[in-house]
């Protein structure tokens, strides 16, 4: 089906560097055009929500890979997010593989009906009492309501082992997305606000999921908004506390081959 993407209506991004991840660091970096280094927010995040393999193949039936179902994972979720990309800039994408119609669909449906875009992987950084960040979100729309809103998408695996539970997102286990989307609300009200014509009012994950016809969305807003806001500081704090010494090693490591690198 073909579809229309919304008009745009982009901000101008701000300049973010390439983020590299030096080895040793505790985490990766975005260096800004002043040569700070910003630790990146999925980092940040992971400090406070580690990730365990192992964890999670207590949930998989004996003998399953969850390293291969992770890497194909993975990779069909770049291949989504390229294709939502591309449709947003307004560029042809009649020629997307359609092995991954399954996701790319619902997700084309629900983001059509934007009234605009704002942003796409809009670049991010920002600085609280002296400990910096950055990243990118997926996408910044008008919504139909004409309110303006901060989307991730997200993409479910095409097949699910659990036989209590449907293969859709389960809110018991969302708090580092949810706190990752509203950290994204949080910056670009921050660092966009001259060009926003109004504040960014919520944060939506875009769950596609293989055999609806919709994604399933997980809005974040008010009261919810502010608490995943301050858990982000919470989580930036700790972090600092813990890597602040380490971070501070990479800045001066990158200064000194930026040196070298002009000498």
């Amino acid at each position: 089906m073909n579809r229309q993407s919304p008009p745009r209506q982009l901000l101008t991004p701000i300049t973010l560097g390439e983020r590299f991840f030096p080895d040793g660091a505790p985490c990766g970096f975005y260096p800004d055009p002043l040569g700070r280094l910003h630790p990146n927010v999925t980092s940040i995040l992971s400090h406070r929500w580690p990730f365990k393999i192992e964890d999670w193949a207590k949930y998989e039936p004996a003998g399953f890979d969850c390293k291969a179902a992770g890497e194909a994972a993975a990779k069909a979720g770049t291949a989504v997010h390229g294709v939502l990309e591309q449709f947003l800039l307004g560029e042809d994408i009649s020629g997307y593989d359609k092995d991954l119609a399954t996701w790319v669909e619902p997700l084309l449906a629900s983001v059509s009906r934007a009234k605009a875009v704002v942003g796409v992987e809009l670049p991010l950084r920002n600085e609280i009492d002296g400990m910096r960040y950055a990243g990118s979100c997926d996408a910044v729309l008008e919504a139909p309501d004409g309110e303006l809103v901060v989307v991730d998408f997200k993409t479910r695996r095409d097949v699910s082992y659990k036989k209590d539970e449907p293969n859709r997102p389960n809110l018991k286990y969302l708090a580092k997305q949810k706190t990752q989307i509203s950290t994204y609300v949080f910056t670009i009200n921050s660092i966009y606000a001259d060009q926003l014509r109004k504040p960014i009012s919520r944060g939506t994950l875009l769950f596609a999921v293989p055999g609806l016809e919709k994604p399933m969305p997980v809005t974040i807003a008010g009261d919810e908004l502010n608490r995943y806001i301050q858990e982000w500081q919470d989580c930036l704090s700790s972090f600092y506390k813990t890597h602040g010494e380490a971070i501070e090693q990479a800045q001066q490591s990158y200064e000194a081959n930026r040196m070298e690198a002009a000498a």
